[in-house]
């Protein structure tokens, strides 16, 4: 410190090392397992409709986008003291068909993929007989494909 009451201090102004770190994306990384995967609860009290037994109420639990497990009920039919009995019951039937939503999601992707990839032919056609295939091909007689001009010849379709 000098004499006219001022201090000198050094500030640290360099940038630290990146830290590397994963995006987590939550609808292609997190996994079918029940106490690894993101679980939503949502409660859902609907407008007011003069039902004698109060506002209707809408529970639902689901992971991933996987379809909700959902429950209706009137505020009289379900008192908020019941709701942790009742979430306990419907989280457990997640848990339960877990497997089953993992097969489904699987079954979706291979249908996907499916319908994605051309069909290719896996014996060869007889010769000079055309293939259906994303790019039209005959198969000569050394076995070749050759590609084949299907605007070759025609001027119009009328």
């Amino acid at each position: 410190m000098s004499d006219d009451n001022t201090e000198t201090v050094t500030v640290d102004t360099s940038t630290p090392d990146p830290v590397e770190t994963k995006k987590f994306k939550p609808l292609t990384d997190d996994p079918y397992d029940y106490t690894a995967c993101i679980i939503s609860i949502a409660i859902n009290y609907m407008p007011e409709d003069d039902d004698p037994s109060g506002r209707q109420m809408v529970i639902a639990v689901r992971n991933h986008l996987d379809q909700p497990i959902m429950r209706f009920y009137r505020e009289a039919e379900m008192p908020l003291e019941q709701l942790p009995e009742e979430l306990g019951n419907m989280l457990d039937m997640l848990r339960e068909d877990m497997p089953n939503r993992k097969m489904a999601m699987l079954e979706e992707k291979a249908n996907k993929k499916k319908k994605k990839s051309p069909t290719v032919p896996t014996t060869p056609a007889p010769e000079g007989k055309v293939i259906s295939t994303s790019t039209p091909y005959e198969i000569t007689k050394t076995g070749a494909k050759k590609p084949i001009n299907a605007d070759a010849g025609q001027q119009s379709l009328f």
